[in-house]
């Protein structure tokens, strides 16, 4: 495998962990908050 094609998909991958972390996250302040 192309190392290229798999540090991208590993990129994109923590992109979206980090997304959807940052929206639970996102989530639970606006409902404590709010």
């Amino acid at each position: 495998m192309n190392p290229f094609v798999s540090w991208l998909h590993l990129s994109m991958l923590l992109h979206a962990i980090a997304f959807s972390f940052q929206s639970a996250t996102n989530g639970v302040f606006f409902k404590v908050s709010g």
